[in-house]
């Protein structure tokens, strides 16, 4: 079957999920306050919202990327798409967890948790599609469709470290989590290397 019901079914999902994020900001007590011990009291809600803001973007434009190269779906690949999606809904909660409780170890671990399975379960639909070259375009190199693997797993290993950080700085532990979505936003050379393809493979676009 073809690729443009999951391709809008998903984008539906990520615009959904991305929307309701600024809700953990509203909290009508908070603003009847003033303005400045209302911005205080929501810092840590506005940071959480930022944060989790730009993870689910880097997954919408991983995702957006990976489905560029998907020539065709079949059932399984759409359940597999569909428990990645099932993490992506689920963020505004872990986000609201860390945006009132960010000392709070298990809030961290959480939303760790949540993140390290919207990489595990969007990696598994890559390497479903990409397996015998079964569903993805024709042409693309065994190293390219490999990095692609890697490149999506990687972060797992971040959240485990912010997971454990968590119980001894939380501050280290946030920090490492930011640095996934940073790696991903800004231009840097490793990102390059790492996605670089010779002429027999096709261009990352």
């Amino acid at each position: 079957m073809g690729k443009n019901r999951i391709e809008a079914f998903s984008d539906g999902v990520f615009a959904i999920a991305i929307t309701l994020l600024v809700l953990n900001i509203n909290n009508p007590d908070l603003i009847k306050a003033s303005i400045t011990s209302t911005l205080i009291r929501l810092y840590p809600n506005i940071l959480a919202y930022i944060l989790s803001f730009m993870t689910i973007g880097v997954y919408w434009v991983a995702h957006h990327t990976m489905i560029h190269f998907v020539r065709t779906i079949d059932r399984t690949a759409l359940w597999i798409n569909n428990l990645t999606l099932l993490f992506i809904a689920f963020m505004p909660f872990p986000t609201l967890l860390i945006s009132w409780h960010y000392n709070d170890p298990i809030a961290t671990t959480i939303y760790c948790l949540t993140l390290s399975m919207t990489n595990l379960t969007g990696s598994w639909f890559w390497w479903y599609v990409s397996k015998n070259s079964r569903h993805i375009e024709e042409g693309l190199s065994g190293k390219f469709i490999h990095r692609i693997l890697v490149v999506h797993l990687c972060p797992i290993a971040i959240y485990v470290l912010a997971i454990c950080f968590s119980f001894y700085s939380i501050y280290i532990s946030y920090f490492l989590i930011a640095l996934v979505p940073a790696f991903f936003i800004l231009s840097n050379p490793l990102i390059n290397k790492i996605l670089l393809i010779d002429k027999t493979d096709r261009p990352w676009k």
